[in-house]
């Protein structure tokens, strides 16, 4: 059985995707979303003066490491769109 962590977090991630699906920034071949953007459509975002932020952030760089989602940087920016066949 899973724990209920685990499913909420998976849960997270994919409202992530979806609202990346709506967002033109994110989609695939896009210039990329950038984390403050992608987590205010969201609704994730925590006003946490030291960890403003971090929610979103960990979950798209999971994301990325999964294959689901492209890390596009800009410098030291770092932007979030959608793969072509994600």
């Amino acid at each position: 059985m899973r724990k209920r962590g685990e499913w909420l977090i998976e849960g997270c991630k994919q409202h992530l995707i979806d609202v990346m699906g709506t967002l033109e920034e994110c989609q695939p071949g896009s210039r990329g979303g950038r984390n403050s953007d992608i987590e205010r459509a969201a609704g994730f975002a925590i006003d946490l003066p030291d960890q403003k932020g971090w929610l979103a952030w960990t979950l798209l760089n999971d994301l990325a490491e999964e294959g689901e989602v492209e890390v596009v940087r800009e410098g030291r920016i770092r932007r979030y769109r959608l793969l072509a066949d994600g």
